[in-house]
């Protein structure tokens, strides 16, 4: 999937999350969680050198080239069952497109309250939005070749259809995302009555 799809997606479980973890006048802590769920949405995109996020944080790029490239080379001196095992998790598509990781962006959000132990309600609700705009990338590339959900215990990847990236089913997902989002958004208005 796109970024565009990625973000919307991102956006839709935001607004989701929103509803369910926040009341419906508390628009800052609203505005965290979706915030926080539309960036996260991009975060598992990070081991592509050609994804949106890695395009324009090249110290998040050259991080994961480096971290990607000691990984495949410490793997070469595995047997090649074990070899072919760690370099698919350290390629696209690896480990980064994992339940492990949502779980794991989320709790190194929820580590901001140890810098700013003031702030535990707002990291708490941006770590909720980072966790589930993660699982909203998980979600739509599912659609888009599989990912192996189950990292560390598979590497099998869960795959609910195939469809081509930037074809006209994707656009139709986005256009599904849009729709979701936008009544989302109205939803939202008509409380504010």
């Amino acid at each position: 999937m796109m970024a565009a799809s990625h973000r919307l997606g991102g956006a839709a479980a935001g607004m989701i999350l929103a509803g369910i973890l926040t009341p419906p006048d508390d628009l800052a802590g609203r505005t965290v969680i979706l915030s926080a769920a539309v960036l996260g949405s991009l975060i598992p995109d990070i081991d592509n050198p050609r994804s949106s996020i890695s395009r324009k944080q090249k110290g998040i790029r050259a991080a994961a080239g480096i971290f990607q490239m000691s990984v495949r080379g410490m793997a070469s001196l595995l047997p090649e069952k074990q070899q072919r095992y760690v370099k698919g998790a350290a390629g696209h598509r690896g480990a980064s497109h994992s339940l492990v990781m949502a779980f794991l962006c989320a709790c190194l959000v929820h580590m901001g309250t140890i810098v700013l132990p003031g702030w535990e309600s707002v990291i708490s609700l941006a770590a909720w939005g980072t966790g589930a705009g993660v699982v909203s990338h998980l979600c739509l590339d599912m659609f888009a070749g599989g990912v192996p959900l189950l990292f560390p215990f598979t590497m099998k990847r869960v795959t609910l259809a195939r469809i081509r990236t930037g074809g006209l089913a994707e656009w139709m997902v986005r256009m599904a995302a849009l729709g979701i989002l936008t009544a989302l958004i109205g939803n939202e208005i008509m409380q504010w009555r």
